[in-house]
């Protein structure tokens, strides 16, 4: 994976080491400039950072890492009951908390879906949808877990170009009507002010979005229509439309080369990821293994958007390769490929 690629725990560019940024200009000058669209090494837990800062980190992460729109901060879950007691943009991650209402382990057999059909990006349901999530868990069970990250470029890419020409001109509809019966069975009130977003208000916890979206920091098109939160997609047959879902989420499950699987080894073991270009889910394996707890901070990004000029990750990444002549067409020869015609 490239820009798309997973930020597993604490990740530092490869040698030399940059300065340290303390500036948050420079900070999104360096993420933005290089960072996001290069492989990542894996370090060592966050240890020392405890609980997710509840302080200007989360506002320089809003505003900062996402470059969202200037009237975004971060998301509220409409369950806020089920967030930390002292932060409403801190939403708390526990299996514990989850029953008896969402008894993730029976509902999942019973569906017979697994890990398959957890694969989401985060809020898909609002209007104005998450860009990155820093999701850090400070419990973890004896074994079992792990979460899981699928390209939705790299799946894009798959495609054929007739087929993508087709899926460039629909739009789904995405919708968690689940938390109403959470509601129910807990006697909790669904939050309706402002989600970290003046767009994200109300109940009505449905929004529309383009199957095939772009992706504002690389230009780069990925597929969105897909995952629990993508309800149909529009203006086809629910037949037509169930089956297209079905073999977008038979890509994601299916293809390796498109997924990173995470063990979470430590406590405060921390990943970043945007959910403009990643699936993800966690894997049901643990239960009876003990708790999985953690913090995740979601920022609000700008509203999805299709631009017919952007390009595919691949067809932009061969362009840089020809301008740089490194691929051989026929008219540029490349010393990689000038090596290998030897």
């Amino acid at each position: 994976m490239s820009a798309e690629t997973v930020h597993l725990k604490a990740q530092l560019p490869q040698t030399p080491p940059p300065e340290l940024v303390h500036d948050p200009l420079k900070a999104k000058s360096t993420v933005h400039g290089s960072l996001i669209r290069e492989p990542m090494p894996l370090m060592g837990s966050l240890n020392h950072f405890k609980p997710i800062s509840r302080t200007n980190c989360k506002r320089n992460f809003a505003t900062v890492w996402g470059n969202s729109p200037k009237e975004n901060y971060l998301h509220i879950h409409p369950l806020n009951n089920f967030n930390d007691d002292l932060d409403k943009n801190l939403n708390v991650i526990t299996s514990y908390q989850a029953r008896p209402a969402e008894d993730i382990f029976r509902n999942s057999a019973e569906r017979h879906l697994g890990a398959r059909g957890g694969w989401h990006a985060d809020i898909g349901y609002e209007p104005h949808s998450a860009d990155y999530t820093v999701l850090k868990l400070t419990q973890l069970p004896e074994s079992g877990g792990d979460t899981l990250w699928a390209s939705s470029c790299e799946i894009y890419d798959k495609i054929s170009p007739a087929y993508r020409s087709f899926l460039e001109t629909l739009t789904a509809t995405f919708e968690q009507p689940r938390y109403f019966q959470t509601c129910k069975e807990k006697g909790f009130e669904l939050y309706t002010d402002s989600r970290g977003s003046p767009a994200n208000v109300g109940t009505s916890l449905k929004a529309h979005h383009p199957v095939v979206r772009t992706n504002p920091v690389t230009g780069w098109k990925s597929l969105l229509g897909v995952g629990n939160h993508c309800q149909k997609i529009d203006d086809l047959t629910a037949e037509e439309s169930r089956r297209l879902h079905d073999w977008f989420l038979q890509m994601i499950v299916e293809t390796p080369d498109v997924q990173c699987r995470f063990r979470w080894n430590n406590p405060y073991d921390t990943a970043i990821w945007d959910n403009r270009t990643l699936f993800h889910t966690a894997n049901l394996d643990y239960a009876g293994c003990g708790l999985r707890t953690g913090h995740r901070a979601v920022g609000i990004g700008e509203e999805a958007y299709f631009d017919p000029a952007s390009s595919t990750r691949r067809e932009a990444l061969d362009a840089e390769k020809r301008a740089k002549g490194e691929v051989f067409d026929g008219k540029n020869r490349g010393p990689e490929n000038l090596l290998a015609m030897e």
